[in-house]
C-alpha cells in the first residue's frame, strides 16, 4: 500500500467502541450529566455567609428577600446595612426614589430597621455590568468614608447570589473579604426549577451570565 500511493498512505488499526463500549460511555455522560443539572441551581444559589459587621443588600430584590434581610441583619448583629442598586428600569418619573438603592433603604425603613443603621450607595446608570458597577460604587463609598471594611456579607437572591459574589469580590479585591447569604426563590421550588419556565428561565440566564462574567468580563 505504501509503494503503491507513493509514502502518502499507510495501514493503522483504529480502536472503535463496540455496541457495549457505546453503552458503557452512554450511562457514564448521563450520570455524569444528571449530576451536573441537579447540582447546578445549588452552585449557583450558593450560600456561604461568613462572620462580619456589614451586611449589603441589593436594591432590586424583591420584598420576600428584604424582609429576610431584615432578620439577618438583626440576627447577625451588623452595625450598618448598605442597599446598593443604579436608577430604577421604571416608573422613576412617578416615584420620590429614583435608585433601587433609595427604594431598598426605604423598604428597609418600613419593615423596621433604624434609619441610622441603613445607608444607600446608589450607582450610576451603566449599559452593562450594572452588578459591578453597584459594587464598585460601594467600594468608593468605603474609600472615600476612609473605614473599607475587611469583611461584608452581601444578600442576593437564588442562582443570581454566585454572580453577585463574584463581582463584589473583583470590585473589593484583597481588601474585603465577600461572604454571600442567599434568599430562596419565590417564584418556583428551587430544588425542582425545572419543572416551571420561571425556573428554566432563571436558571438559563443566570448560567449564562455567569460564565459571561467568569470567562470575559474584565473589571477596570
Amino acid at each position: 500500500m505504501e509503494m503503491k500511493c507513493f509514502g502518502l498512505m499507510a495501514r493503522r488499526t483504529l480502536w472503535w467502541p463496540t455496541a457495549r463500549g457505546w453503552l458503557a460511555m452512554g450511562l457514564a455522560l448521563a450520570v455524569t450529566g444528571s449530576a451536573v443539572f441537579f447540582r447546578w441551581l445549588p452552585f449557583l444559589a450558593v450560600h456561604r455567609p461568613i462572620a462580619a459587621s456589614v451586611l449589603v443588600i441589593e436594591g432590586w430584590v424583591a420584598d420576600h428577600a428584604m424582609r429576610e434581610g431584615v432578620r439577618e441583619f438583626r440576627r447577625g448583629r451588623y452595625e450598618r446595612v448598605y442597599v446598593t442598586g443604579g436608577p430604577l428600569d421604571a416608573g422613576a418619573p412617578l416615584s420620590e426614589h429614583k435608585t433601587y438603592a433609595e427604594l431598598g433603604r426605604k423598604v428597609l425603613l418600613e419593615l423596621g430597621v433604624d434609619a441610622s443603621a441603613v445607608v444607600s450607595v446608589p450607582a450610576p446608570w451603566v449599559k452593562a455590568d450594572r452588578t459591578y458597577a453597584s459594587a464598585v460604587a460601594l467600594r468608593d463609598w468605603f474609600r472615600k468614608s476612609g473605614n473599607v471594611p475587611e469583611t461584608m456579607n452581601l444578600l442576593s437572591v437564588g442562582p443570581h447570589a454566585r454572580r453577585s459574589g463574584f463581582l463584589f469580590e473583583a470590585a473589593f479585591g484583597d481588601a474585603t473579604r465577600v461572604g454571600v447569604f442567599k434568599v430562596a426563590e419565590v417564584d418556583y421550588d428551587e430544588s425542582r426549577w425545572w419543572t416551571t419556565s420561571a425556573g428554566v428561565r432563571s436558571v438559563l440566564d443566570e448560567t449564562i451570565a455567569y460564565w459571561y462574567a467568569r470567562l470575559f468580563f474584565r473589571p477596570d
